[in-house]
């Protein structure tokens, strides 16, 4: 809040130092760490991605202590305001616990107001934090009575507890739809999308000799990483045949490994692991390459199937279909697959990889790093996957991708409603602290005497 904000009636301009004692939690070496004890409170426990929290059995200063209901504040790292709710803990470093001068509530809602002119004064480019002195010099205005704080806090609250249920509802609308999205990819993969088609197409016919004519890879053993006789593969129609993505292709290749021009904007955009996003091509964050003799045999051709072979344990393995206009290539965390029109449709192929069952078949396989798992182009090549006669295979395409539209239409209005709560949210902070949520004459101390 600048220094020149409105400040209205009943209410002063003031500091954000001045409103509360801020102590510095202690910086605990990895030595103290124990398994019981109380809680040592960092950024992570505090923003949840904690899943092992560390442990202290000495004792402490009072003023490393924290108990329930304690005001606390990161400020490095990650920038927030929490009310602390867990058991009685002992804080580590880079955080604050409060003790304010004001009613608390309505001084941890006028610090996560003021977190966004914070951030943006804070110092680092990586790990950003924010000093003493530009915290505690941070202007802000705020009612003078405890009353009327107490009443402003009070409305603060029953906004965020509106807003909090609307979050709920809209990431309960969320996961509904993650589920139609699963749903229609097993149906699909399953043959159960298309049960009448077959029943309206009894002479389909199957792959299997199409695929027995295409040239076959040179022979390999199989390695224990292939032994897939624990993946649990779903009950298919007799006219399906079972291949392996080496079989039913005609190339498989890695991308390139020249690294793209992060300033440029002209050359040959290159398709990277993040382009690929819910078995879609995702073209908002494009990096170029200029052109040469390799990256012209590695453009991409309609229908080229991508397949994201290194990257988190989550993510490693998602999957889309190249079906753009604009000339492009790809990097070398992304293989490339192309199969033979007619044994396989690459959407079809997608679907699979995607689905359940492929997701089950990447965790088997894959091979974890520290930080990175990966699946190489040979354990891609032995994939199993179910192939329908090839006139079903479009069907399907051409059912599932009708679904799916659907869910990313519903998707994107589910994502416009969690982005307008947001910004509620700090709407009703923003108005708060102009004085706007009340009026001065069913606030003051005189009419709740009255």
């Amino acid at each position: 809040m600048s220094s020149d904000a409105f400040v209205p009636a009943g209410w002063k301009q003031t500091t954000l130092g001045s409103l509360g004692r801020y102590l510095n939690g202690r910086a605990f070496k990895s030595s103290e760490w124990a398994k019981t004890g109380r809680p040592i409170i960092r950024i992570q426990d505090l923003t949840g991605s904690n899943k092992n929290p560390n442990y202290f059995q000495g004792d402490v200063e009072s003023r490393y202590v924290v108990r329930p209901g304690d005001f606390l504040i990161s400020w490095s790292a990650t920038l927030g305001a929490y009310i602390w709710d867990g058991p009685e803990a002992v804080l580590n470093q880079h955080i604050f616990k409060v003790e304010s001068k004001i009613n608390k509530r309505l001084h941890y809602h006028l610090v996560r107001a003021c977190l966004a002119e914070l951030e943006r004064n804070a110092h680092g480019s990586g790990m950003v934090h924010v000093t003493k002195g530009i915290f505690d010099n941070t202007a802000v205005v705020i009612p003078e009575d405890e009353q009327v704080q107490a009443a402003v806090a009070q409305m603060i609250d029953s906004a965020d507890s509106k807003q909090h249920s609307a979050a709920r509802h809209v990431m309960a609308s969320q996961r509904a739809i993650e589920r139609f999205r699963r749903a229609v990819l097993a149906a699909a993969c399953a043959g159960q999308l298309t049960a009448d088609w077959r029943h309206d197409h009894p002479n389909a016919q199957s792959v299997e000799l199409a695929l027995a004519a295409l040239p076959r890879a040179p022979h390999r053993r199989l390695s224990s990483d292939d032994d897939l006789s624990d993946l649990t593969l779903p009950d298919l129609p007799d006219t399906y045949v079972l291949a392996t993505v080496r079989a039913a292709s005609t190339a498989l290749e890695y991308g390139t490994s020249k690294r793209a021009d992060a300033d440029s904007t002209t050359g040959i955009p290159v398709l990277r692991m993040g382009n690929i996003q819910d078995g879609q091509l995702e073209l908002a964050d494009l990096k170029f390459i200029q052109q040469d003799r390799e990256i012209r045999q590695l453009m991409l051709e309609e229908g080229d199937l991508l397949f994201n072979r290194t990257n988190s344990p989550e993510l490693v393995g998602k999957t889309a279909v190249f079906h753009e206009q604009t000339p492009m290539t790809f990097a070398s965390y992304l293989i490339r697959v192309q199969f033979a029109p007619d044994v396989a449709e690459p959407d079809f192929v997608s679907f699979w990889i995607n689905s359940a069952w492929g997701k089950a078949w990447a965790r088997q396989v894959k091979t974890d790093g520290v930080s990175q798992s990966n699946i190489n182009g040979t354990k891609l090549g032995a994939m199993p996957v179910p192939l329908p006669p090839i006139e079903e295979q479009r069907e399907i395409v051409r059912r599932a991708s009708r679904m799916l539209e659907l869910a990313d239409g519903l998707i994107i209005r589910v994502k416009r409603a969690s982005h307008q709560v947001d910004r509620s949210s700090q709407a009703v902070l923003a108005k708060a602290f102009r004085g706007e949520l009340t009026t001065e004459a069913d606030l003051s101390p005189v009419s709740k005497e009255a």
